[in-house]
C-alpha cells in the first residue's frame, strides 16, 4: 500500500527497493487516488523492476470521517460503494492470475530445465527429478514440488503443488556461510557495492572494499605469514594463479631464470596426495593425480604433472578413532598409542611429532621425496611446488588426511625449497572450525588460496595470498618480470564487500553465536608454534556420541565430523563399484530430500555440511536423520 501524502513518490518507490533487495515479489501496489496523480508517477517510476511487471489499482479515498477511530461506519461505507468494490474485485483478479502464473512457471521449468540446462558434474540420463527451488532463506531452498492427482478427487483434478523447505545439507557446493539471520547483511553489503561501484578496472587502482577485504585475509588467516594478496574469479583460478606463484619461485631460488625459454630449462612439475582435487581449468586438472576427473573421456590433455603420494588418513571406525597410514608403509612394530586415539583432536596434538609414527613419515617421505627427484633430474624434471588440501581431501570422497603426515611433508618440501601452496578454498574460512587449516596443521605455507565461504556464499570471489618472498621475486623493472594473470572482473567491488561482511561477522559473537574466541584449551589444538596463531573456533556443532553411534554401523566404513563437515562412507555392496560411480545410497538420498533434507553425495560417500553460524541443534536432528536412513540400509 503506497503513500499518497507529500513525498509519498519517494517514500513508496523506497519501500518496493527495499522489497526487491531482499528478494520479494510485489504484485500489486494500491494507492489512493488524491488528485495528485502519484499512482501514476511511481508506476513510471518502477517500469524497471524485474520479473512480473508491478500492477497499480488506484482507490478513492477515503472520506475525513473514516480517518475517525470512532466511526468505523464510515469505513464500512466506503467499503461497500460500487466503485471500490470494483476495485477490490481487480485487486483480487490481479493476485489471482500472478500465483497461477507463478505456478504454472514453476510447474514448466521441470521440463524446461531437461530441455535446456546442461548441468555441471550430472549424468542427465540419470536423472529422475527436477529440484525446483523458488527461493533461498539462510540455510533452506524452498522447494517447489509440481502438481499430483489428488486420489479421492474423481475428475481427477491436480492440486496447485507446494512450496516445502528444505535443508541445504551440502552448503551448495561447500559455498554457503550464513544462517537467516545473518542473511540481510550480506544482501545489503552487495546491493550498496552494486549501487555504488557496479565494476571498475582493478590494475593499478584500489577502492575501498578490495582494500578492506585484502586486509581483513592478511589479519585473518594469513595473521603471523601472509604479506599480499591476489585475487581471481573462483577456486580453480586461484590455484592457477598459485602455481604460477610457486613456479617462479622456484626458477628463482634454484637459480634457473638464465635457462628460461632454452632447450635447458627444465620440466617443471608439482608434488600432490593421490585423491586430491583442485579444480576444473587445465593447469589445477594437471596438478591431481589420474582419476575420474581427469581421464581421457573427460580430459583428453591430462598429462598428471606430477608426484603423487598415497596419503595418511584418519577416522572414526566402530566407535575409535584411527589413524591409516599408507599402505606401504611398515606399522606392526609401532606402539598402538600411535595408531589409535581416544578423541578426535588428540590427532591434532602437536606432541605426535614426537611419537614413533612421525619418524617413520620423515623417513618415508624424506626417501621417497630424494628418488623422485633424483630420477626426475634425468629427464630434466623438476618439482617446483607441493599443493595439499589440508586436512579434508574434499571431492576425492571426504578423505580426512593425517595432520602429522601433511605438517611432515610441507617440511620435507620446505627443507628441499619446494614452495608449498596450502588450497584451502574448501576447507578454509572456519569450514573446518577454524579460520585456517593451518591453525590445524601448525605450519605455514609459502601459498594459500581461498573461495567458497569468502563471502558468505552469496558472489563468486577467489583470493590467493603469498608471503612477501613470494611477492618479491616478481618485482622488478621489467613488465615481464610481473604475474601476467587477470580476469575481467578481478576484485569486483560485489564480491569484495561481501567479504568484508562475511569476514566480519564470522567472528562476531553478536552474529554468530557459535564463535568462542581463543582460549587454552582450544589453543593447544595444533596452536603452539608461534607462526601459527589461534583466531578463535568454532563450539562442537555435531554430537559426538551421536557420531560414534552412527561409525558403529553394520553399513557403515568410516565417519568424522569437524567444524562444520560431518562424513559418512557407507560400504559398497559386495561385488558392486564403490567411490564415486557407486549408487549405493541413491535411496537414502532420495528419502532425505523428501523429508526435507538436500544432501547430494560423493558416490558412496555421503556428508552434510552446515554454516558456521547454523545451531547446534539443527545439526543434531540432521545427524538424527542420517541415523535413520542408515540403520535400515
Amino acid at each position: 500500500v503506497g503513500e499518497t501524502r507529500l513525498g509519498g513518490i519517494s517514500s513508496t518507490v523506497s519501500a518496493l527497493e527495499s522489497l526487491l533487495l531482499r528478494g520479494y515479489d510485489t504484485d500489486v501496489l494500491v494507492m489512493l487516488d488524491d488528485g495528485l496523480g502519484n499512482a501514476e508517477a511511481v508506476h513510471a517510476a518502477l517500469g524497471g523492476l524485474p520479473h512480473s511487471p508491478l500492477s497499480v489499482v488506484t482507490f478513492p479515498c477515503l472520506p475525513s470521517a473514516a480517518l475517525s477511530s470512532d466511526r468505523p461506519d464510515a469505513v464500512l461505507a466506503w467499503c461497500h460503494r460500487p466503485e471500490v468494490q470494483e476495485r477490490f474485485q481487480q485487486l483480487y483478479q490481479i493476485l489471482q492470475d500472478r500465483h497461477a502464473k507463478r505456478v504454472a512457471s514453476l510447474h514448466a521449468s521441470t521440463s524446461q530445465a531437461q530441455q535446456t540446462l546442461w548441468w555441471p558434474f550430472t549424468q542427465h540420463g540419470l536423472v529422475k527429478q527436477v529440484t525446483v527451488i523458488d527461493s533461498r532463506c539462510g540455510e533452506e531452498f524452498q522447494v517447489f514440488t509440481p502438481p499430483v492427482a489428488e486420489p479421492n478427487a474423481s475428475s481427477g483434478v491436480s492440486t496447485a503443488g507446494t512450496l516445502s523447505p528444505s535443508f541445504d545439507a551440502c552448503a551448495s557446493w561447500w559455498t554457503q556461510g550464513v544462517s537467516s539471520a545473518q542473511a540481510p547483511s550480506l544482501v545489503r553489503a552487495v546491493s550498496y557495492a552494486a549501487g555504488r561501484y557496479g565494476h571498475v578496472m582493478f590494475p593499478e587502482n584500489s577502492h575501498a572494499p578490495a582494500l578492506e577485504a585484502a586486509q581483513r585475509l592478511l589479519e585473518g588467516v594469513g595473521q603471523g605469514w601472509a604479506a599480499r594478496v591476489f585475487y581471481s574469479d573462483n577456486g580453480s583460478t586461484a590455484i592457477e594463479v598459485a602455481i604460477k606463484m610457486a613456479f617462479r619461485k622456484y626458477i628463482t631460488d634454484h637459480n634457473l631464470a638464465p635457462l628460461v625459454d632454452t632447450p635447458e630449462f627444465p620440466n617443471l612439475r608439482m608434488i600432490g596426495l593421490d585423491g586430491c582435487y583442485h579444480g576444473d581449468t587445465l593447469g589445477a586438472m594437471d596438478c591431481q593425480g589420474p582419476g575420474p576427473f581427469t581421464g581421457s573421456l573427460q580430459f583428453p590433455w591430462y598429462s598428471g604433472r606430477g608426484l603423487w603420494l598415497d596419503p595418511a588418513s584418519f577416522a572414526q571406525r566402530d566407535g575409535i578413532w584411527t589413524v591409516q597410514p599408507p599402505a606401504d608403509l611398515a606399522t606392526d612394530t609401532l606402539p598402538s598409542g600411535d595408531l589409535t586415539f581416544a578423541t578426535r583432536d588428540d590427532i591434532f596434538c602437536p606432541s605426535r611429532d614426537k611419537s614413533s609414527l612421525a619418524e617413520l613419515y620423515r623417513c618415508d617421505l624424506a626417501s621417497k621425496l630424494d628418488s623422485a627427484l633424483a630420477l626426475a633430474a634425468l629427464d630434466n624434471v623438476r618439482f617446483g611446488g607441493l599443493i595439499l588440501e589440508p586436512i579434508v581431501q574434499g571431492a576425492g570422497g571426504m578423505v580426512a588426511v593425517d595432520p602429522l603426515f601433511q605438517r611432515l611433508l610441507m617440511r620435507e618440501c620446505k627443507r628441499r625449497r619446494i614452495p608449498v601452496v596450502l588450497d584451502e578454498v574448501f576447507s578454509g574460512l572456519w569450514r573446518l572450525g577454524r579460520e585456517s587449516s593451518i591453525e590445524l596443521l601448525n605450519e605455514t605455507p609459502d601459498i594459500a588460496c581461498y573461495a567458497k565461504l569468502l563471502t558468505g556464499g552469496i558472489v563468486p570471489l577467489a583470493a590467493t595470498l603469498a608471503t612477501s618472498e613470494i611477492f618479491d621475486v616478481f618485482h622488478g623493472d621489467s613488465k615481464l618480470e610481473a604475474l601476467l594473470h587477470g580476469h575481467s572482473y578481478t576484485a569486483h567491488a560485489i564480491g569484495c564487500q561481501a567479504a568484508c561482511a562475511a569476514l566480519q561477522l564470522y567472528k562476531d559473537p553478536a552474529q554468530n553465536p557459535n564463535w568462542q574466541a581463543p582460549s587454552f584449551s582450544n589453543l593447544e589444538l595444533g596452536t603452539q608454534a608461534s607462526s601459527v596463531q589461534a583466531n578463535g573456533s568454532l563450539v562442537e556443532l555435531w554430537a559426538p556420541s551421536l557420531v560414534a553411534q552412527i561409525s558403529n554401523l553394520s553399513c557403515v566404513e568410516r565417519t568424522f565430523a569437524i567444524g562444520t563437515l560431518l562424513v559418512c562412507e557407507v560400504k559398497p555392496v559386495p561385488g558392486s563399484a564403490g567411490g564415486y560411480q557407486s549408487s549405493r545410497i541413491g535411496g537414502v538420498i532420495a528419502s532425505l530430500r523428501a523429508k526435507g533434507v538436500y544432501a547430494r553425495p560423493l558416490g558412496n560417500v555421503l556428508y552434510f555440511m552446515c554454516a558456521p553460524t547454523t545451531f547446534p541443534q539443527t545439526c543434531t536432528e540432521l545427524l538424527r536423520q542420517m541415523y535413520e536412513e542408515l540403520v535400515s540400509l
